[in-house]
């Protein structure tokens, strides 16, 4: 079902931002092979609407942390953080508390 679901997340992804790059800054591997903490950053440029805010063309940049649980090979859990804040902040969005 999550490979599925990352099928399709893909394609969304480049729907919004078409020059998509991440690099990762950082891999680290557990002595035993059985953790994977990843730290990325990504660039590209707001040319669609995101989160109701209207193209931009305003280059974005934005971390993420990747940590796995690998059994037998395959990724068993994923756990993922990225900057939303920050990124709907370079896009030019306000955000408000919710009640």
């Amino acid at each position: 079902m999550l490979a599925n679901s990352f099928r399709a997340f893909v394609p969304w992804m480049r729907s919004l931002w078409p020059d998509l790059a991440i690099t990762h800054e950082d891999v680290v591997v557990s002595d035993d092979g059985s953790k994977v903490a990843l730290r990325s950053v990504s660039r590209a440029t707001h040319v669609n609407e995101f989160f109701g805010v209207p193209a931009t063309g305003r280059p974005v940049e934005y971390r993420a942390f990747d940590f796995h649980h690998i059994v037998d090979g395959r990724i068993a859990h994923s756990w993922h953080l990225e900057d939303f804040l920050g990124l709907l902040t370079q896009i030019g969005a306000t955000v408000a508390a919710g009640n």
